[in-house]
């Protein structure tokens, strides 16, 4: 029974810390706003930083400065993520999709940004070739 009491104190002993410290810091960054652009910016925030110019969309980290990006290269990025947008969707209902012939293994693009693994899973029916090819194994 005391061994309770103590953990429920403790608990709250932490959760008031944790509320300490988020109140602590949405002060701080309140005050920052106030001040606008005069207020100190930490290194990381400045989007000059360094490291936010040689690593490209997908994390690879490169030698050199990487270039802007241009209204071709924008406008790619943008197809990319609808698409992943849609075959996220697509994959929450994959029985509504799966018997359609536009979804057929010879029809599908798997991009970079596309849940790639789920995808051809699904589109390859390769979890059903599993199981009975496991089934088989059994006999």
């Amino acid at each position: 029974m005391r061994d309770r009491w103590l953990r429920d104190q403790l608990c709250r002993l932490r959760l008031s810390r944790i509320k300490k410290r988020g109140t602590d810091y949405l002060e701080r960054l309140r005050r920052k706003y106030d001040k606008g652009k005069e207020a100190p910016v930490e290194p990381w925030e400045d989007t000059n930083f360094h490291l936010y110019k040689v690593i490209d969309r997908f994390g690879f980290v490169h030698e050199n400065e990487l270039p802007s990006y241009d209204s071709v290269e924008e406008k790619q990025k943008h197809t990319e993520v609808e698409r992943t947008t849609k075959w996220l969707k697509m994959l929450k209902s994959w029985d509504k999709y799966k018997n359609s012939e536009k979804y057929r293994p010879h029809r599908v693009h798997i991009g970079p940004l596309l849940p790639s693994a789920a995808v051809v899973l699904l589109v390859t029916d390769a979890e059903e070739c599993l199981s009975q090819s496991a089934s088989t194994e059994d006999n």
